[in-house]
C-alpha cells in the first residue's frame, strides 16, 4: 500500500517539512509492523474489521460498569476524570515525543510546550491515585525519564524503587 500510494516519494518532494512528518509519525511503522502477520490486505482488514466490532461489543457490554479499567490516549481523556490513571511510557522520545524532542534541538519550543500540556492533562485526570511507568528501555535503547519529571519527583520515584527492593 506503501508502495502504491507513493508514501515515500511524497515525503522525499515535500523536503523540510516532508522529512518532519515522517518523524513526528509512528502510525506507518506501527501498521508495518501488525499487517506483517498477515498474507493479504483482505486478512488484514477483516482482522481489523473483525477487531472493531468485538471492541464496540465490549463497550456496549461494560458502558454501565463502574469497576471497569479504560484504555485511552492523552487526547481522547481530556475532560474525564478517573480515580486511578496510569500513565504508560513516560519517558523521553514518548513523552515527549521524538518529533518534539528535534524540533526543541533545532530551536522549535512549541511541540515540547504541547507535549508538556499533554502530560499535564494527563496526570490531572487522576481523581485519587495516580502513576508513572518508566521503562527501562525503549525501543531496545536505554530509556531516561521525561524530562518533564522533576529532580524531586525523580527522588521519590528512586525511593519507591529502593523500598520495593528491600
Amino acid at each position: 500500500i506503501e508502495k502504491e500510494l507513493g508514501f515515500q516519494e511524497f515525503i522525499k518532494k515535500r523536503g523540510n517539512e516532508g522529512n518532519q512528518w515522517d518523524k513526528g509519525s509512528d502510525d506507518i511503522r506501527d501498521l508495518k509492523v501488525v499487517a506483517r502477520k498477515f498474507q493479504s490486505i483482505k486478512e488484514f482488514v477483516q482482522y481489523t474489521d473483525h477487531m472493531t466490532a468485538m471492541n464496540e461489543e465490549l463497550r456496549k457490554q461494560y458502558r454501565n460498569e463502574d469497576n471497569v479499567i479504560t484504555l485511552s490516549t492523552i487526547h481522547r481523556a481530556k475532560g474525564l476524570e478517573y480515580k486511578i490513571v496510569y500513565i504508560v511510557g513516560t519517558v523521553d522520545g514518548s513523552i515527549p515525543h521524538d518529533f518534539a524532542l528535534e524540533a526543541f534541538r533545532n530551536n522549535n519550543f512549541m511541540p515540547i510546550e504541547e507535549e508538556r500540556r499533554l502530560l499535564y492533562v494527563a496526570m490531572t485526570r487522576a481523581q485519587q491515585e495516580l502513576y508513572l511507568s518508566i521503562p527501562m528501555y525503549l525501543r531496545g535503547k536505554k530509556a531516561k525519564a521525561s524530562r518533564f519529571l522533576s529532580p524531586l519527583s525523580m527522588v521519590a520515584i528512586n525511593a519507591a524503587k529502593k523500598d520495593r527492593l528491600l
